[in-house]
């Protein structure tokens, strides 16, 4: 959670910068280069994984992000208890999920989208009936 309270992925940056190595390498693999075989058997068995992975968090940080953006400060005073409800279901995979539980981590990330969705319709309610007063 950034100072903002935007949440932020935490994917590993080291192993997405070494699967988009690894595919460079593999691009110039005709001009006589390999990429090191480990790197190699990284992409070869986890790359997309990793990738699908990747995008179930990144859907939730957008879902999540996308209520705070359009919230201004009194909204997030007035909705405080939803944001920390929200939080709660968050907060296991910001600590204790790791990137190769994913059996488990696709199940939190149906449950953070389907709790972000409510806040949000929610919100969207509000700010309805707020316009119509």
């Amino acid at each position: 959670m950034s100072k903002s309270g935007h949440l932020e992925s935490n994917f590993d940056k080291g192993v997405y910068k070494l699967i988009k190595e690894t595919v460079v390498w593999k691009k110039l693999a005709s001009e006589g280069a390999a990429p090191p075989s480990y790197a190699d058997e990284l992409i070869l068995t986890h790359k997309e994984n990793l990738r699908i992975l990747r995008e179930f968090v990144m859907l939730v940080v957008r879902d999540y992000n996308m209520i705070i953006d359009s919230m201004d400060e009194t909204e997030k005073k007035l909705f405080k208890k939803h944001l920390e409800e929200t939080k709660l279901v968050i907060n296991p995979g910001l600590m204790k999920l790791k990137w190769s539980s994913k059996g488990i981590l696709e199940g939190f990330v149906r449950e953070c989208r389907r709790k972000c969705k409510e806040i949000y319709e929610i919100l969207k309610m509000y700010k309805n009936n707020r316009i119509k007063i």
